[in-house]
């Protein structure tokens, strides 16, 4: 064991690994460097602690208003809720909130990330600095990431408030929080790109706000007309055939059109703390193409899953879809950035058959060789002139 750790510890790392690992630390300098410079920036001054505290009464607000509703609620004897509901209550209402503050200020706080350095005519000037165009990107991005990050363990206190009540478990925060540092690396990096593709920056915010809401409430239509077609069209066959309709032949729009909707995968997380089979869990099973649980519950014959859906069956996609897209836009906006740095095709030369030695030339060969060889074995080579050869 000792001589192969000496051989081990004696190996030394190749050229290539060493350019490599190299230049991952100069990549890693450039977006400390950004990085540091953004973050402060936007933590001098008042704005910062005002919007801070802006945001933290708005989810204590909201929070003792859910909570008063619900335990009214309870009191009046409406319905039979208990400490376990309100707390469950008041998670959802906090994590809607919460996704909603997400969805807006992260592709906002990045809208202007590069379009302003272009309106200030300041963008020259950070692409002649030796940092790359990544380095330049990702600095500018995890310094508006890390703000929105900022305010999510802000809110933290407030959704902590769910344990005096009960039905939710900190590993349940923890999914929460999970999908809402993706979609804030998802929508800032959205944010980034239309910053670099666009000129203005009140242009860029504009289209950001649009594209998120559209994001959020667009899918959610075009999935529920997908679903109400579906069902429309199994009706029918349902009618013609004078059979009854059969939940498990139905198949739903995919469910690839939620994923990078965050409310889609929060509805995932709120159904891993219900006891019962809310409508939280018939939106999953709906999503995961299992409605044929939902016909087994109704009808008495839940096919062996219970009351129960599978848990962390569809939040984990809408993640990995949501960091996938956020990656494609950040290198897509690396490239938009610096036209001198974008990525080239390799320029594939042609290189010819290097002039034999004086040696290795038969004795009757020597002044038969062309002078046009002689210099096409040169990088500048060009093209001889006909004229020049007939002289």
């Amino acid at each position: 064991m000792t001589a192969l750790a000496g051989r081990l510890a004696g190996l030394k790392a190749g050229p290539r690994l060493q350019g490599l690992m190299a230049r991952l630390r100069w990549i890693g300098t450039g977006i400390a460097a950004v990085g540091i410079k953004e973050l402060r920036g936007r933590m001098r001054g008042r704005r910062a602690f005002i919007i801070i505290t802006i945001h933290l009464l708005l989810l204590a607000g909201f929070a003792v208003l859910v909570q008063e509703l619900q335990v009214r609620t309870m009191m009046n004897g409406f319905s039979s809720t208990s400490t376990a509901d309100i707390g469950r209550g008041l998670f959802i209402g906090l994590l809607i909130l919460l996704t909603l503050i997400v969805m807006i200020l992260a592709p906002g706080s990045t809208a202007a990330a590069i379009s302003l350095e272009r309106e200030k005519q300041t963008l020259d000037m950070l692409v002649t600095t030796p940092v790359s165009s990544i380095a330049l990107v990702l600095g500018k991005l995890l310094a508006s990431v890390g703000w929105i990050v900022l305010l999510l363990l802000a809110s933290l206190p407030v959704m902590a408030l769910v344990f005096t009540f009960g039905g939710v478990a900190p590993d349940d925060i923890f999914r929460a929080y999970i999908v809402l540092a993706a979609a804030a690396f998802a929508y800032g990096s959205m944010g980034l790109f239309l910053s670099a593709l666009l000129k203005r920056t009140q242009a860029s915010t504009i289209i950001n706000l649009v594209l998120a809401l559209g994001i959020a409430g667009g899918t959610v239509v075009l999935y529920g007309v997908g679903t109400a077609m579906t069902f429309a069209d199994a009706q029918t066959r349902a009618n013609e055939t004078n059979t009854g309709l059969n939940w498990a032949d139905i198949h739903l729009p995919p469910s690839a059109m939620l994923w990078l909707n965050p409310f889609a995968s929060q509805a995932d997380v709120v159904c891993g703390t219900d006891t019962t089979f809310s409508p939280a869990c018939v939106v999953v099973l709906a999503i995961t193409d299992r409605l044929d649980v939902v016909q087994g519950i109704s009808t008495g014959v839940s096919n062996g899953d219970g009351f129960g859906v599978p848990r962390d069956s569809y939040w984990p996609r809408g993640v990995a879809a949501m960091l996938a897209m956020g990656l494609i836009l950040v290198l897509i906006s690396s490239q938009l950035l610096s036209p001198t740095r974008r990525w080239r095709r390799p320029h594939i030369t042609l290189r010819l058959p290097r002039r034999r030695s004086a040696s290795a030339v038969p004795a009757g060969e020597t002044a038969a060789v062309p002078a046009a060889s002689m210099a096409a074995d040169r990088p500048d080579a060009t093209a001889a002139d006909p004229g020049e050869n007939s002289a």
